[in-house]
């Protein structure tokens, strides 16, 4: 269950997550920001807000914009205090990531007030499991990792395919088929064929250990002339805390696949590296040189329409967000889960 306070050292980001937590899990379906305020005041934790300085937005950096909008909503008033700064610059938080995400944003924000726009979290169940993902790690909750590891690389591949308009294909370690099917040597023809790549050494020569050399979910857009030379992602998956270093080496593909354009690295988490982050002038520059190609849950629900998953994945992702947050005494085995999940 998700408690009922945001986490420590609290900022407009971090608020953010949890007010969507609030409305998609908990039976509030409204919070205004008057509302956000006084809790902010009247909470225990609020000696973490005084650590809160409107400043550290400067000008130069990327959220000048929202720094500028914080500004004009609050420059009239005299005494503001930092409640009513932190609960503004995090409505406007909200309004930057529902203006970012568009229709797949569950929620309606206006000036003054948040709302979930439907009438269960089932209805938007790409932004409920990513959203329960990061709450299960940013609040510890009890929940076994390696079932929602692999649920969540199923659902990149999905928005993997929107991103690049083309194919996606899921390779992550464990996958599904028969146990001699499993292994990197097994799997790798199956891709590469589907892709038009040639490997650079015979299967059968491919160390037993390989699992799948930190790819999770190749994505490619074909021309279909059947000539060599396409855009191809290689993405790596991360639900833990290395989400922000758990970048892909290429040159570990070297000796296997001899590609007709170099791949481009990406990775994939359903967090939001601000909310993540201490520091609000986070640089997404570093992240990118870190990881590559990054897809946070904002991009990742922007990418995916929930009726392209398909039923059995939706079941999935329904019943492990079920489990997570609303937990019973029954749960799907590991074993269970694996021969439900879809390629």
């Amino acid at each position: 269950m998700i408690p009922t306070t945001p986490p420590a050292n609290w900022t407009a980001e971090r608020l953010a997550d949890w007010v969507e937590y609030e409305l998609m899990f908990s039976p509030n379906r409204s919070i205004s920001r008057s509302t956000l305020r006084d809790f902010i005041e009247e909470d225990p934790g609020t000696e973490d807000v005084q650590s809160y300085d409107a400043s550290d937005w400067s000008d130069d950096d990327e959220f000048s914009e929202l720094a500028s909008r914080r500004s004009r909503r609050v420059a009239a008033a005299e005494g503001v205090s930092l409640a009513d700064e932190l609960s503004s610059d995090t409505f406007v938080v909200l309004e930057d990531r529902a203006a970012f995400v568009g229709d797949c944003y569950p929620f309606a924000v206006e000036p003054d007030l948040i709302s979930l726009r439907l009438s269960t979290w089932r209805d938007a169940v790409t932004y409920a499991f990513l959203l329960a993902l990061n709450a299960r790690y940013v609040y510890g909750l009890s929940r076994e990792f390696h079932l929602a590891a692999r649920i969540f690389e199923r659902v990149v591949r999905v928005a993997m395919a929107a991103y690049v308009d083309g194919e996606a294909e899921h390779f992550g370690w464990p996958r599904d088929g028969k146990p001699g099917e499993r292994n990197f040597a097994a799997a790798l023809p199956s891709v590469l064929r589907k892709m038009g790549e040639s490997a650079v050494i015979r299967y059968e020569d491919i160390p037993a250990k390989i699992k799948d050399n930190e790819v999770d979910v190749f994505a490619w857009r074909p021309f279909g002339d059947r000539r060599r030379g396409q855009l191809i992602l290689m993405c790596q998956c991360a639900i833990g805390a290395d989400w922000n270093d758990k970048g892909i080496r290429l040159d570990k593909w070297d000796p296997f696949v001899l590609f007709a354009v170099t791949p481009v690295a990406a990775s994939a988490f359903p967090f939001v590296p601000r909310a993540m982050e201490d520091d609000p002038k986070y640089d997404h520059v570093y992240l990118s040189k870190s990881v590559g190609l990054w897809f946070d849950r904002l991009r990742l629900a922007r990418l995916i329409d929930d009726d392209k998953l398909g039923d059995t994945l939706r079941s999935s992702m329904i019943e492990y967000v079920n489990q997570l947050i609303f937990p019973v005494t029954v749960s799907i085995s590991d074993d269970e889960a694996q021969e439900e999940l879809p390629a």
